[in-house]
C-alpha cells in the first residue's frame, strides 16, 4: 500500500457527517480539572422548532404527554405558541420513600416546569409560572379515553391548587425538603386532591404559550 493511500485511509474525513435536513449546534462544554476540555455537539432539526425541557416530580407513578405525544424522555420540540401538557397521576402520595412506604393524604404536591433547552445547567425561566395565560385544570381519575389531544374541551374541570409555603410546611419534613428546594429552583407547584378525600389517579392538563426564542 503506499504512502498516499495511507494517508487517504487516516485522513478525519471518514469521520465527517452530512445531513440534508439536521443543523450541527453547540449544546454545551465539558471541562476537568486539569485544564483540558472540550464542546458538546448535538444534531437538531430546525423544521421540528426549538426544542424544550419538561420536568415533573410527583409522589407517584407519572405519564407525560405534550401535545397530544406521550414523552419518552424529558426533551421535546417546541415552536413558538400555545401548546398544551397533560399528566396523569396514579398511586398519588403512595409509593416507597427513602426506606420506607409513604401515604400521603391530599392534597398531595406536584412540581412542573417547562424549560428552553439550552444545554445542561442553564437557568432558563419556566414557562409555566402562576400567572395570567397559563391555563391549569385537573379531574380525578381514571376516565374512559385517555384526554391529551391539545383541543380536549376541558372547560368543566376544576381549576388547580397551587401548593404554597403552608401546604408544603404540613408535609413530612423528608418529603417536604426536596419539593421547597424545586419551588426555590422555580418549578410550579400543584396541590392535587381535597383534604379527607382519596385520591388515586388524576389527571392534569396545562395550557401555556411559548416564547420564541431568539
Amino acid at each position: 500500500m503506499s504512502d498516499e493511500s495511507d494517508l487517504r485511509i487516516n485522513t478525519l474525513h471518514r469521520f465527517e457527517k452530512h445531513s440534508p435536513r439536521l443543523t450541527l449546534q453547540e449544546y454545551s462544554h465539558c471541562e476537568v480539572p486539569a485544564g483540558c476540555g472540550g464542546v458538546v455537539l448535538r444534531w437538531i432539526d430546525p423544521r421540528l422548532g426549538p426544542s424544550a425541557r419538561v420536568r415533573v416530580v410527583a409522589i407517584g407513578a407519572v405519564d407525560t404527554w405534550l401535545d397530544g405525544v406521550l414523552l419518552g424522555g424529558d426533551r421535546a420540540p417546541l415552536g413558538p405558541g400555545r401548546h398544551v401538557v397533560a399528566l396523569r397521576l396514579r398511586s398519588l402520595g403512595r409509593m416507597p420513600w427513602r426506606g420506607r412506604d409513604l401515604d400521603l393524604a391530599p392534597p398531595v404536591p406536584v412540581a412542573i416546569g417547562v424549560y428552553p433547552d439550552r444545554g445542561p445547567g442553564d437557568r432558563a425561566d419556566n414557562m409555566l409560572p402562576i400567572a395570567s395565560g397559563v391555563v391549569q385544570r385537573w379531574h380525578p381519575g381514571p376516565l374512559a379515553s385517555p384526554p391529551i389531544a391539545p383541543d380536549f374541551d376541558d372547560r368543566s374541570w376544576r381549576a388547580v391548587a397551587h401548593a404554597d409555603d403552608a401546604a408544603l410546611a404540613s408535609l413530612p419534613a423528608d418529603v417536604r425538603r426536596p419539593f421547597e428546594r424545586l419551588a426555590a429552583d422555580g418549578l410550579t407547584m400543584l396541590a392535587l386532591g381535597d383534604a379527607g378525600a382519596p385520591l388515586d389517579e388524576a389527571w392534569v392538563r396545562i395550557s401555556f404559550a411559548a416564547r420564541e426564542e431568539r
